[in-house]
């Protein structure tokens, strides 16, 4: 199965959820006595618990790991065996519009991340105030809006999901034991903030701006990398690194220290 279809299966199957679950709240309002609202809530409650476990179950079997798991991350929050194919306990009434809700966000997430990494200030800002607890989210391809956004020097989206999206400045893409891929190597975005990309692609106007709104320099991604060491090969990094951080050592030394042992954590 392509990538193109696995997305397209997920969100069919996400869509056809939705709408067994706006079924049920149709189905729940119809009762006014409540002896019977009671009873009926309660049968209403097992019948759509057990119509989710049977088609989470077939629809997360028939994707690849790494979209299943996907939506399993997107879907933590949620009391869901993903083994035993169930919910561990009859889903409540209380939650169901939240479930239908967090159901949506990850519809939308594809979208939306790929929105952050071309550029598409409207989409990221849509999903955000739609769906601002996946705000630090890493998406499908494990890195998060913040980080594409710094990746691709799309500074607008950067700033809106720093002063807007109250996003943490800090966060980090997966890590490497929860990607699913066989390869052994870790990833050089693995673990790494808007920070490390930021430097690597030598966005001297982001790096300032992250920093301004303090971001860590000495933060290690999974191939234990700081985003100081991710800017030496940049010219306008490396330059900028050497004239506003205040080093605890003599100025004779030209080397830019990579760790905390021999700098003191400051910005000017």
């Amino acid at each position: 199965m392509s990538l193109e279809d696995a997305e397209i299966r997920l969100k069919q199957c996400l869509e056809e959820i939705i709408e067994i679950i706006e079924k049920t709240n149709v189905e729940q309002s119809s009762y006014t006595n409540s002896r019977d609202k009671f009873d009926s809530n309660k049968q209403i409650m097992e019948t759509l618990t057990i119509q989710l476990n049977n088609k989470l179950k077939s629809a997360l079997d028939a994707l690849s790991l790494k979209y299943r798991q996907y939506f399993l991350d997107f879907f933590s929050d949620y009391n869901y065996d993903y083994k035993k194919g169930i919910f561990n306990e009859t889903i409540k009434k209380y939650i169901i519009k939240q479930l239908s809700n967090d159901l949506s966000a990850i519809i939308n997430s594809f979208d939306a991340f790929q929105a952050a990494f071309n550029g598409n200030l409207l989409l990221v800002k849509n999903f955000v105030e739609k769906h601002p607890k996946y705000k630090d989210k890493s998406g499908i391809w494990d890195t998060t809006l913040l980080y594409s956004s710094s990746r691709n020097n799309h500074i607008d989206i950067v700033k809106y999901l720093i002063e807007q999206g109250k996003c943490d400045v800090n966060v980090q893409n997966r890590t490497h034991n929860q990607n699913l891929s066989k390869d052994l190597r870790i990833s050089p975005t693995s673990g790494s903030t808007a920070l490390h990309a930021a430097c690597y692609y030598g966005h001297l106007d982001i790096v300032r701006y992250l920093i301004d709104n303090r971001a860590d320099y000495f933060i290690k991604n999974d191939a234990q990398e700081t985003p100081i060491y991710n800017g030496l090969l940049r010219y306008n990094i490396k330059e900028f690194f050497e004239d506003f951080l205040i080093f605890n050592y003599s100025n004779s030394n030209k080397n830019i220290p990579q760790s905390t042992t021999t700098i003191t954590n400051q910005y000017l």
